[in-house]
């Protein structure tokens, strides 16, 4: 099991605010021996594993931040953010 820094629990509570991550944290406890036994498995002889984890959980919060802040347009940019569609690519014929 890992246990997020304090900066970390703090940063979560910050952007999320006191309900959400209450909610957020609780889960994260909930599933830190399945996130943390896997991670140790593959990295444990590189790297600490506690502060990946915490890197992780940040880059998730970033993403879910991002996702509640971008403009919610059309059912294609909502699956296009969601990974269901690819992002848009130039034209083979652009000059």
């Amino acid at each position: 099991m890992f246990r997020l820094g304090q900066e970390a629990e703090s940063a979560v509570r910050q952007r999320l605010g006191v309900l959400e991550a209450d909610a957020f944290l609780a889960r994260l406890e909930h599933l830190s021996f399945d996130i943390a036994g896997p991670l140790e498995q593959v990295y444990g002889g590189v790297t600490d594993t506690t502060r990946l984890a915490a890197e992780l959980v940040q880059d998730a919060l970033n993403a879910s931040t991002w996702f509640s802040t971008t403009p919610r347009g059309s059912t294609n940019a909502r699956k296009t953010r969601a990974g269901i569609l690819p992002a848009a690519r130039c034209s083979p014929n652009a000059t």
